[in-house]
């Protein structure tokens, strides 16, 4: 299955790349979700195949968007009537929602959209905003919080439920010079532990905080990569940082460990999108948080680049 969907969706991007308009191609479901409905040693044995490898099933898509079930908080639209290929009951329905959330952990844009909202209106207007992002539209900032924690981060440090969600890479962050007023721009490697790199290409539009941003955020190939690497900012540095994403309360958590001069601090980042969601979370009761830095300049990545910052 998960083969045939990759052959199908080569095709439609082969077609795609011969219009004369721009095409946004868009599929419900993606290669990965099969591996939420087997037993752990079969999505094992998938995922060790050489041209099944998760990071890179995760990098194929330049947006992963999960619209959580409504039978996980909008019980009462929750029904077998208006979907004929829908057979879970609302409890199993949360069940495989939690582990489709759990194959797609990691990947770059994955944004969950849940039932939070004021109805059905505003989680498609959620879901639009995300996209227009993607596709270089933007209507509304993503919110991000950033707590840096008492000790350096460890993997130990996860409980059971968390772990076996977790994904673990390095990234590396490095500035690009910027013509354009209250814009920046930069360009991302991520590597995995297997030793795959994958690249990215981000535009920030600067609002009066830090933690409100407007950003494109593209998936680039190695050519495009080189490209914009000759046009680095030389007065800056790469910024490097061990990354690991996770799951706990069916809540995405990033935490990013610096390391400088021979110190290391880790940051747990969270992203939203509205102020309302920033008021309806909480943080891990396993991480011990030391102070809020979303808008104190030692942490932004640009003052990193430029040799500021951290301590």
């Amino acid at each position: 299955m998960m083969r045939f969907q990759i052959e199908q969706e080569n095709y439609y991007e082969r077609i795609a790349r011969i219009q004369e308009k721009d095409v946004i191609l868009i599929t419900d479901r993606g290669v990965l979700d099969p591996t939420a409905y087997c037993s752990t040693d079969i999505k094992q044995k998938i995922l060790d195949m050489p041209d099944l490898k998760k990071a890179d099933l995760m990098e194929r898509y330049h947006l992963v968007l999960h619209l959580v079930t409504a039978a996980d908080g909008a019980e009462k639209f929750y029904t077998l009537e208006n979907n004929a290929a829908r057979s879970e009951s609302p409890e199993l329905a949360i069940v495989i929602d939690d582990l489709l959330k759990v194959a797609w952990n990691g990947a770059p844009n994955h944004t969950i959209i849940d039932n939070s909202g004021a109805g059905f209106e505003e989680k498609i207007k959620r879901a639009y905003n995300t996209i227009s992002r993607v596709v270089d539209l933007p209507e509304a900032p993503i919110l991000t919080k950033k707590f840096l924690l008492q000790k350096v981060f460890k993997i130990s440090n996860l409980p059971p439920e968390s772990l076996a969600s977790c994904e673990e890479f390095e990234e590396e962050t490095i500035m690009m010079v910027t013509t354009v007023p209250n814009f920046r721009n930069w360009i991302k490697v991520r590597r995995y532990p297997n030793g795959n790199a994958y690249y990215s290409y981000y535009t920030r539009k600067l609002e009066e905080k830090e933690e409100e941003r407007i950003e494109l955020i593209r998936q680039i190939n190695t050519n495009n990569f080189d490209a914009y690497y000759s046009q680095r900012d030389r007065n800056k540095h790469p910024v490097v940082k061990d990354v690991v994403v996770f799951i706990h309360n069916r809540t995405n958590y990033i935490v990013e460990t610096f390391t400088k001069g021979g110190r290391r601090c880790s940051i747990l980042r969270v992203n939203k999108h509205s102020k309302e969601d920033l008021d309806d979370w909480k943080l891990p009761e396993f991480l011990k948080i030391l102070k809020d830095v979303s808008e104190d300049p030692n942490y932004f990545t640009h003052n990193l680049a430029s040799g500021q910052g951290l301590y």
